[in-house]
């Protein structure tokens, strides 16, 4: 019998894609995991000296008595002394001052996965090419796929959902519509999510199966070569066919950088909004009485969205490399040290934010780290915006009365650190 799932539903059919890339298991047991690193953080300052180490699980960063998992920078690269830039005022500091703080680290491990990526390059060169990508994420442009794309995706997702009364959020919905919405931009098939999905999950665990993840690099850097050479025939209406327009210092893009720049566009888009899907729906059904001021208050929304990226964002812990001296908020910084920035640490500081350990979403709007700062800060982040915020207008409007499953006695977690996000949200609604 054919199965009724269409081809994104059966590319979620694997376990392995819902599961996190990094072990957490010391950050996991905690009650409140967040609150406490970072309250442990801001009692030493708003620089924290550390080291990295390498064990059977995995790379990993130790501060204090801290420790936490390192996949993205290659492990070799940080096993000695490093520092964690704990503020906020640290952090931007950091990516402001992008000529010290240089993004060259990556290279040997994004620049070898996806190619020369904007993650692996510095100004100017990095400024060349993020100005192409960013033509398609403009605020302009994001609400032009607002009829076309973004809400006929979501609505199909909410209809197919709403009248069963119960699902598993992350499993049945969150997991679909940021591939299919992003696909449908970026300009690759439907049929191809699961394929995509697979190569950045290996990709991941660079730093535990480098073969694993040098072969899905290969792969996908083939699909992103053929996905080019068929726009180059027949354009459509995507970035992969108007970045074929696009020129470097007066010339066509070299396959090798456009190669890298759609595999950073499929990266960026799509893992980070379906994870933090499962991060707002979490806050909210954990704190009802905030829940219940958006929905008494539309307005509120883009409030809601932006305060689960500072209270709890799906990206935990970035590197750079220094290229010099440098003294950081007081600490020297020794050229050739690996400097960490730990989002969900620095949008919780005492000193930018009233009550920060508090999930408030009448809270004045500030600039929070979940996106990054500086030339390097997320070209996806107003689409990510938009999509989280259709997103919580249907799970108000299509999944009325929406609370936990109460026949489920483990109440559903938000785990993990770089992909920090809960694995499982089974709920229940008034169909």
């Amino acid at each position: 019998m054919k199965s009724s799932k269409d081809a994104v539903e059966r590319a979620f059919d694997s376990d392995e894609l819902f599961k996190h890339p990094d072990y957490t298991a010391n950050i996991d047991s905690r009650a409140d995991p967040v609150r406490e690193i970072a309250e442990t953080l801001f009692a030493i300052g708003p620089v924290v000296r550390g080291t990295g180490f390498i064990r059977a699980e995995g790379a990993g960063v130790r501060f204090g008595d801290l420790e936490f998992p390192n996949i993205l920078i290659p492990a070799e690269a940080c096993k000695g002394e490093c520092f964690a830039a704990v503020s906020w005022e640290a952090a931007r500091t950091v990516y402001l001052n992008s000529k010290t703080f240089v993004s060259s680290v990556f290279e040997k491990s994004v620049g070898e996965f996806w190619g020369p990526a904007l993650t692996t390059l510095d100004p100017p060169e990095h400024t060349k090419y993020r100005s192409i990508m960013e033509l398609g994420f403009t605020p302009k442009h994001v609400k032009g796929y607002e009829d076309t794309i973004i809400r006929p995706v979501i609505e199909r997702r909410f209809d197919a959902l709403k009248g069963k009364g119960h699902a598993d959020l992350v499993r049945d919905l969150n997991c679909f519509y940021p591939y299919e919405i992003v696909g449908r931009i970026v300009g690759f098939d439907p049929a191809d999510i699961g394929f995509v999905a697979h190569c950045f999950n290996r990709i991941w665990l660079s730093n535990i199966n480098p073969q694993a993840a040098f072969e899905a690099g290969n792969a996908l850097k083939g699909y992103s070569a053929r996905l080019i050479a068929e726009r180059r025939k027949e354009p459509r209406d995507d970035l992969v066919s108007a970045m074929a327009k696009a020129q470097v210092d007066g010339k066509p893009l070299q396959d090798i950088n456009y190669v890298a720049m759609v595999n950073h566009l499929m990266a960026g888009g799509i893992d980070t909004t379906f994870r933090q899907s499962g991060n707002l729906a979490h806050t909210l059904l954990s704190n009802p009485d905030q829940f219940e001021l958006v929905k008494e208050n539309r307005e509120l929304i883009p409030n809601a969205v932006e305060e689960s990226l500072r209270y709890e964002g799906v990206g935990g812990i970035i590197g750079r490399l220094a290229a010099e001296d440098f003294d950081l908020c007081g600490t020297r910084i020794p050229r050739g040290a690996i400097v960490f920035t730990l989002h969900g640490v620095e949008n919780r500081d005492p000193s930018r934010w009233d009550a920060p350990h508090t999930f408030n979403v009448q809270r004045p709007r500030l600039p929070q780290m979940q996106f990054s700062n500086g030339p390097h800060s997320c070209i996806g982040q107003h689409l990510a915006r938009f999509m989280l915020a259709r997103y919580l207008e249907h799970l108000i409007d299509d999944l009325p009365n929406l609370r936990w499953d109460p026949s489920v006695k483990t109440k559903p977690k938000i785990t993990g650190w770089t992909q920090r996000t809960p694995l499982s949200l089974p709920v229940v609604w008034d169909a």
